[in-house]
């Protein structure tokens, strides 16, 4: 865990957490926080291996979704690899690591309930979240919770800045990440992968184009089922707009539009938040951008 950059109550959690581990647990923290990279942290110390054994490890696994979610041909497969009789004399001898359990249906969960009624004894399952209402609460009741929570904005830059990026260019990546670290690491080296930064590029063009351009990308966009992560990119890419125009004199018309833009970006989040169709919000921002 020591290499990771992580806020100190949190780096406390999951040191007790793996002192004392439980059959299951899960990791909650927004998208983009990096909770993949901890869960993996966590599953090697776990079963106190380096990184290159736990790529030839055969009692450890990661289940990640197909087309957006988890469905119970997963979970299937989840069922077989526990049957597996382990060796070794470790206390924790297997690790799963479900990488966004809220995208699993809920006839997944369902089947994922009765894995942890019954867990083997030596093995932990390890599931990261971003949404908790997305979790049926029979899950949670039956899984320990770890929030995991930023570190503070200082601790971030340094942290970065130690790891050879210039100050400039960390300090705009933690505006536009929001601080969160897993998708400032992905911005700083150009991880062009990362749905994030892959939404901050769209954002970007979005905010490029005229009226008739973003009215025509409306479609699209809806159908990819990723409005939540435009409208934080559209914010971030907005503030850090804003922060920049801001910073420099004779700059007020570009303030006064970015302040815009964000007010239009923070309804229309309220708008998605209370299941606004998809095709009418997007429309109705774009107009307004």
């Amino acid at each position: 865990m020591e290499q990771l950059l992580l806020h100190l109550l949190t780096r406390k959690r999951l040191r007790a957490f793996i002192d004392t581990p439980s059959h299951a647990v899960q990791l909650i923290a927004p998208t983009g926080f990096g909770k993949s990279t901890v869960a993996v942290t966590l599953a090697r110390a776990l079963l106190n291996l380096n990184d290159k054994q736990l790529e030839s490890y055969p009692y450890f696994r990661r289940f990640t979704p197909d087309k957006g979610n988890i469905g119970i041909e997963t979970v299937r497969d989840i069922t077989t690899f526990l049957k597996l009789r382990t060796t070794g004399q470790g206390k924790i001898r297997r690790v799963i690591v479900i990488e966004s359990a809220d995208s699993m249906t809920i006839e997944a969960q369902n089947a994922i309930l009765k894995l942890l009624e019954e867990p083997p004894a030596d093995t932990v399952i390890i599931m990261t979240v971003s949404v908790e209402t997305h979790m049926l609460s029979t899950i949670t009741s039956r899984s320990q919770r770890i929030l995991l929570h930023s570190p503070d904005r200082q601790a971030t830059v340094t942290f970065f800045v130690q790891h050879g990026y210039s100050e400039e260019r960390v300090a705009t990546a933690y505006l536009m990440s929001g601080g969160l670290v897993g998708l400032m690491h992905a911005i700083l080296t150009s991880d062009t992968e990362h749905p994030l930064v892959q939404a901050i590029d769209q954002a970007k063009t979005i905010l490029k184009s005229d009226t008739f351009e973003r009215l025509a990308m409306v479609d699209e966009i809806a159908k990819e089922k990723q409005v939540d992560q435009l409208l934080f990119a559209l914010k971030q890419t907005s503030q850090a707009a804003l922060t920049h125009a801001a910073s420099q004199s004779g700059r007020d018309a570009a303030v006064r539009r970015w302040h815009s833009v964000l007010r239009y970006v923070h309804r229309a989040e309220k708008l998605h938040a209370s299941s606004a169709q998809p095709k009418l919000l997007l429309t109705d921002l774009f107009l307004n951008l």
